[in-house]
């Protein structure tokens, strides 16, 4: 094996031993998931300063407005240079001198090297397989035991990836927080519509269901022909995003709590919200398994899968 490989090598097995050396580092306290949904710009942060916290991808942009700080800082982006192009990741550093630990894809290696509070975990994406395909209802009624296909008890070895949020109750849980407070998880994403040629026929991506449920859906509505072109008009669209969404379709997002902070595009809006209520359920149905308390501390927002709970009255 080249020398090159093996210090490859070392670095892998010297992250995995040390992800080990972290399960249960927090027995017993509670934890707040920081997200970057625009409630932000009204949630109080400041009375999280004495609490744990997991902050998320572009958190750092929030702090010229608050003194508060993440305890953990957690970066689910798999492609850096896609999400800062211009090369800039000072905010990305400055998170990781801040953070006690901080978790990344193995994509930031070769950016940002070995630091001892760095950590890097292989992924499973589930925009893959099975749980793709399940709709909300059989999520819902999978066994305890099927939940474990979207579900890893142990990050050292891999982390189920659907989106930050996701990846960030997994790695709570593994620290060994007992509760977890979700904050700035808005959901509502914008939804833009330029596949739909005629407003009157089915939208393709608004429907949860099968190619042939939608064809005897049309049927029955007599708009077969017109939720067809909708549909050839969407498959269209997607193969130009493929490779690389034109300006046309592409627009600022209110999405979160910078108005820049990305691009949204015909994946976004009804069908992604399904996947990512989807991973919540999940997160809920496993967290209580394990006696874990789950709340939903966001300011307003659409997120209803957890009970909520007045951070105010919280802190």
């Amino acid at each position: 094996m080249p020398p090159s490989n093996l210090i490859l090598l070392g670095s892998f097995l010297k992250n995995m031993r040390d992800i080990k050396n972290l399960r249960g580092h927090y027995n017993d306290e509670r934890v707040f998931i920081i997200g970057n949904g625009p409630s932000l710009n009204k949630t109080p942060l400041e009375k999280l300063k004495s609490e744990y916290t997991i902050g998320l991808n572009s958190i750092g942009w929030i702090y010229s407005e608050t003194d508060w700080r993440p305890t953990i800082y957690c970066n689910g982006k798999r492609y850096p240079r896609a999400h800062w192009p211009n090369g800039d990741y000072s905010i990305i550093s400055k998170n990781i001198k801040l953070a006690d630990f901080c978790f990344f894809d193995p994509n930031w290696r070769g950016i940002l090297g070995e630091q001892k509070n760095v950590f890097y975990l292989d992924k499973w994406k589930l925009q893959t397989g099975p749980f793709h395909k399940y709709n909300i209802k059989k999520i819902k009624s999978i066994s305890n035991r099927q939940l474990y296909n979207f579900w890893s008890d142990d990050i050292s070895d891999l982390i189920y990836h659907y989106h930050t949020m996701y990846e960030a109750v997994q790695i709570a849980v593994y620290l060994g927080f007992d509760a977890i407070y979700f904050i700035g998880c808005d959901l509502g994403l914008e939804y833009l519509s330029p596949h739909l040629i005629f407003e009157s026929g089915l939208d393709p991506f608004h429907f949860d269901g099968s190619k042939y449920d939608y064809l005897k859906t049309a049927i029955r509505e007599r708009s077969l022909g017109r939720s067809l072109i909708n549909g050839i008009a969407l498959n269209l669209i997607r193969r130009i995003s493929n490779n690389k969404m034109i300006n046309y379709f592409n627009t600022d997002t209110s999405d979160h709590f910078i108005p820049d902070y990305l691009t949204v595009d015909i994946a976004d809006g009804p069908q992604t919200e399904r996947e990512l209520i989807k991973s919540h359920i999940v997160s809920k149905r496993v967290c209580e398994n394990k006696g874990i308390n789950i709340y939903n501390a966001t300011i307003g927002g659409e997120l209803e899968v957890y009970d909520r709970v007045d951070l105010n009255e919280l802190i």
